[in-house]
């Protein structure tokens, strides 16, 4: 009895091997300035054009009515890049405000910096002006989809804004150990059992 409740014990302390979703939001992110290892205790990197941008010109807005008010990630004079250090997997969303329409523009692959298999794709349409005026980027629209496989980065388009860059981490080995020990602990002491 002692064992199966030392099992069961193992088992619930590994109950955090499904990753809640990780949220990218932007709010602290750099002003014009790239945002390389910001997000690093997070597990996430980002290469390429990528860059923070902020509201903090009072005689100029660059962005508004975006889910996170204070930051956006832009990919500056070139793509954006996003590594994921442990990878993720299931689902990926993000909310975008782009001038023009773009074939691609988001794409999550399978290898770190934007190599391997590609395993979805984003077609982006031109929707920063639809309903406002005033700031380059007024308008966001929420993308989001659920893809086979783990993947390690994801490239961004340039002169586009995201926020809120939402995905699945994969859990950790230690805690994945931890369930497949308690498990086999029950295992072990069902056949005792019997």
């Amino acid at each position: 009895m002692k064992f199966q409740a030392l099992a069961a014990l193992a088992l619930l302390a590994a109950a955090p091997v499904m990753a809640a979703p990780v949220t990218i939001d932007f709010e602290t992110a750099p002003e014009w300035a790239p945002i390389a290892e910001h997000y690093a205790a997070s597990g996430v990197r980002f290469g390429g054009g990528a860059e923070g941008l902020r509201n903090q010109d009072p005689d100029f807005v660059y962005f508004s009515n975006n889910p996170s008010p204070v930051g956006i990630l832009v990919g500056n004079a070139a793509a954006a890049t996003m590594n994921v250090d442990g990878g993720f997997s299931g689902a990926f969303s993000f909310w975008y405000s782009s001038l023009d329409a773009v074939l691609g523009g988001v794409s999550i692959w399978s290898g770190l910096d934007g190599n391997g298999t590609l395993l979805a794709s984003f077609d982006l349409a031109g929707n920063a002006q639809d309903g406002c005026d005033g700031a380059t980027y007024c308008n966001f629209d929420l993308l989001s989809t659920s893809f086979s496989g783990v993947a390690y980065s994801v490239t961004f388009a340039e002169a586009i804004g995201y926020d809120d860059v939402t995905f699945n981490a994969v859990p950790e080995p230690a805690s994945a150990l931890l369930m497949g020990l308690g498990l086999a602990g029950l295992a072990a002491s069902r056949r005792r059992r019997k």
